[in-house]
């Protein structure tokens, strides 16, 4: 995926960037879930989750298949030093670690 120097532009001009260690807060529009929405830099008309641009502009590298998780576990976040790759079942297991599982009562 090829992103031009303006949508790059126009993404950051989205955020709230802090420190390295602070979360940067997404400033655009957000999904169902409460996950920052951009612009899909290739495709009109078409979003993807903020935090998922972060990373491939920040790092050059596309995710593909693999999910962006947050060590942060804030889904507006978009510092890239919060985000790292995982699969669904690294995603379980950073919810489970974190005490993040929701459990009805039995």
């Amino acid at each position: 995926m090829f992103i031009t120097e303006e949508k790059a532009t126009k993404f950051w001009e989205k955020v709230s960037i802090g420190k390295e260690n602070e979360c940067w807060q997404w400033l655009g529009s957000l999904d169902k879930d409460g996950y920052g929405l951009a612009p899909h830099p290739t495709i009109n008309h078409r979003k993807v989750r903020a935090h998922r641009l972060s990373y491939f502009l920040y790092y050059d590298t596309d995710p593909l298949e693999l999910l962006v998780l947050h060590r942060c576990d804030n889904p507006i976040c978009v510092n890239p030093h919060h985000l790292f790759l995982g699969t669904q079942k690294d995603n379980m297991r950073d919810m489970i670690d974190k005490g993040r599982r929701n459990q009805p009562d039995l």
